[in-house]
């Protein structure tokens, strides 16, 4: 999917917010994976709770992204 993207041109602008969107998602991961640590060391959320905001967080860059971005308007 990635190299797709680089293959072919942008339609639309504010795509590099899919950084955003892939780095939320990665510490989502992280925080399912740590999920007990977490509850221990701050003991009131675990890292369950946690990667649900930032799953949430995830979904409001797109949220975000569809609403600001425009068409690229193709240079002769």
């Amino acid at each position: 999917m990635i190299l797709l993207a680089f293959l072919f041109p942008r339609r639309y602008t504010r795509t590099s917010d899919f950084a955003f969107v892939i780095g939320f998602y990665a510490l989502a991961k992280a925080l399912e994976l740590y999920d007990r640590p977490i509850f221990t060391a701050l003991h009131f959320a675990s890292g369950h709770t946690l990667k649900h905001l930032s799953a949430a967080a995830a979904g409001f860059c797109i949220l975000r992204m569809l609403e600001k971005r425009k068409p690229v308007v193709a240079e002769l």
